[in-house]
């Protein structure tokens, strides 16, 4: 068993499951923030661009290039994700609960 700092109790198989579950669940919150805010620089680039703002226009495209490659490596990051496989071996670890 594996007692957390607020005092719950969890089975190791739990904990790593539910950590595991955790980690992926914010990675795609990561994704679709991202994915947002690629969707509104690029419309703030083109109405920069329309009223003859290039600068702002190009600012706004080379940020929006970035946070495709940030969901590009978050994606890649969620693709290699394994999570670890709590076989027998893995369940028999000892924590300082179970002595």
């Amino acid at each position: 068993m594996f007692v957390c700092r607020v005092g719950h109790t969890f089975s190791m198989r739990d904990l790593l499951v539910g950590k595991e579950e955790q980690i992926e669940a914010r990675l795609w919150s990561a994704v679709v923030a991202l994915e947002e805010l690629v969707e509104i620089l690029d419309d703030f680039g083109q109405r920069a661009r329309r009223q003859g703002l290039a600068d702002a226009a190009r600012f706004l495209q080379e940020r929006g290039s970035r946070c495709e490659a940030q969901v590009a490596a978050l994606r890649s990051a969620i693709d290699n994700n394994r999570a670890v496989e709590v076989d027998d071996e893995v369940s028999r670890i000892r924590t300082m609960v179970d002595g």
